[in-house]
């Protein structure tokens, strides 16, 4: 019976009756309390309607119970926090995705993509590294190294931008070797 009415509810919400959907999974919470997925869809649906005062309760709720069930949790709180321009909380919950699900690559690129929003090179950078550390697969190494020869590059052109003479052509050949160290870890890691 649960699983029916999720995917009625999943049914409803994905042809756009995203308020008939609610309706079914506020249901389905009330006659089933341990079906935690039907809370998910209702932040989910909050979320992308832009309510994320609703998002932060529902999913603030969820993960004191049930944290491997939310998998996607902290990240979607982080950016309801975000979005709300609350961006110390946001900060908080990415890094927090990061700590509850190190061998996954989703929250390194989640947290490096928000330090990278705000030109938070080096944070940015730091993190690409750990997920490019963590090993995860090759293609996950191969994407953090590439991600952070891209940082460097980028805080390169800002910081050249401010800078003239002697210290302009110093820093921009420090991050230039730093790319390129990271284009032979790439080309090398091709080739095994």
């Amino acid at each position: 019976e649960a699983q029916y009415l999720i995917e009625m509810g999943e049914m409803l919400n994905s042809t756009g009756k995203d308020s008939a959907a609610l309706d079914i999974f506020r249901n389905t919470i009330e006659t089933i309390p341990e079906v935690k997925k039907a809370r998910f869809k209702i932040a989910s649906i909050y979320y992308f309607r832009g309510q994320y005062d609703s998002v932060l309760a529902y999913y603030r709720e969820e993960l004191k119970v049930n944290l491997e069930a939310v998998k996607l949790a902290p990240h979607m709180i982080a950016s309801a926090f975000e979005n709300l321009n609350q961006i110390d909380s946001a900060e908080v919950y990415f890094k927090k995705a990061v700590t509850l699900f190190p061998k996954n690559k989703i929250p390194y690129e989640n947290l490096g993509k928000f330090y990278e929003k705000y030109s938070r090179y080096d944070e940015a950078i730091a993190a690409f590294r750990q997920m490019a550390a963590q090993k995860i697969d090759s293609a996950t190494t191969l994407i953090g190294y590439n991600k952070i020869g891209d940082l460097f590059l980028r805080k390169a052109l800002e910081e050249t931008d401010k800078i003239t003479g002697r210290d302009f052509i110093s820093n921009a050949l420090k991050n230039y070797k730093e790319v390129l160290s990271i284009d032979k870890f790439n080309i090398e890691a091709r080739r095994k």
